[in-house]
């Protein structure tokens, strides 16, 4: 067992090496991931194969077209931008307009950029994630057979200013982006 960034890592396998992702750990460093709380903890069975629950969180280009509602304004196609990848891991940016009002500042160590977007990453084979300043949405994927998986999605949030009202909210819209999928 392995803790990094506030994420628990398990292998099975005794034998394996220990997850390292320095490339990973770096773009991440400054948003304190550590130091966040869990909100929300929730398992659902969900309809479909790992495989395309992943390829679908780790590309920008269906954000507008797939979630007008829920996602376009916040984080339109147009500004995704891919980040790094590596063995085992890749990433995007979902950057957001200069425009849309701030959701909070988050760890006092976040440049510009960094409070301007979310990072999205996946751990392969079963963890997605989506890394903002205020707000870690993680998603651990458990395959049941080749048509379903079982889900367990943390929402962790930084700080202690954000109200219960908030959280909620921020909930229902997480539940609307996952039924838009």
């Amino acid at each position: 067992m392995q803790l990094k960034k506030g994420l628990i890592y398990v292998n099975l396998d005794s034998s394996s090496v220990p997850f390292s992702h320095p490339n990973l750990d770096a773009l991440l460093a400054n948003y304190d991931s550590e130091t966040f709380r869990i909100a929300h903890t929730a398992e659902e069975i969900w309809n479909t194969n790992w495989k395309c629950l992943v390829e679908n969180f780790m590309e920008g280009y269906h954000l507008s077209v797939v979630h007008p509602e829920t996602l376009h304004d916040y984080t339109p196609t147009g500004l995704a931008r891919k980040l790094i990848g590596g063995d085992g891991f890749t990433c995007y940016a979902a950057n957001y307009p200069k425009t849309i009002p701030s959701r909070g500042m988050g760890a006092p160590t976040l440049t510009n950029d960094e409070r301007l977007r979310s990072t999205l990453f996946t751990i392969y084979p079963t963890l997605v994630a989506s890394q903002a300043g205020i707000l870690l949405v993680s998603l651990n994927i458990f395959p049941l057979n080749a048509a379903q998986i079982q889900v367990k999605w943390m929402l962790s949030i930084y700080g202690d200013d954000q109200q219960q009202d908030t959280i909620l909210a921020r909930i229902m819209h997480r539940d609307k982006v996952n039924q838009e999928d």
